[in-house]
């Protein structure tokens, strides 16, 4: 098993996978977890904005307080209800992230970008 760390506990370092396997122990520091390894110590990134801050340039978004969004897997932009969906055909039981009304203001042209680009790779 696998973990996303980094070095300091703001996680403004480089994120590095820690193997279970190389853990001495694990501790607390202010509430935060942090993994010992021979290769020094690191903590575990457990918020949503660090793991969108770390994530970013694999085309995930924070559109919503509560969500991180893959942007290569939307394939549907519900403008009306800010609301993205992941399936080809969206059905009432269709997985869907929600949209924050700023966010969906400032991430409209990227939305419509990758769900464009996602039905060209469908549709070759």
């Amino acid at each position: 098993m696998q973990f996303l760390t980094t070095r300091d506990s703001k996680h403004l370092t480089e994120p590095k996978m820690v193997d279970l396997e190389d853990v001495l122990y694990i501790d607390s520091d202010n509430r935060k977890v942090v993994f010992h390894t021979h290769e020094g110590s690191f903590y575990l990134v457990d918020m949503l904005s660090a793991f969108a801050r770390h994530l970013q340039p694999y085309g995930f978004r924070l559109l919503d307080r509560v969500n991180l969004v893959h942007l290569k897997k939307i394939t549907h932009f519900d403008e009306e209800h800010h609301k993205v969906f992941f399936d080809r055909i969206v059905t009432k039981d269709s997985p869907y992230a929600t949209v924050s009304f700023a966010n969906g203001k400032s991430y409209i042209d990227e939305i419509r970008y990758w769900i464009e680009q996602n039905r060209k790779m469908q549709n070759p």
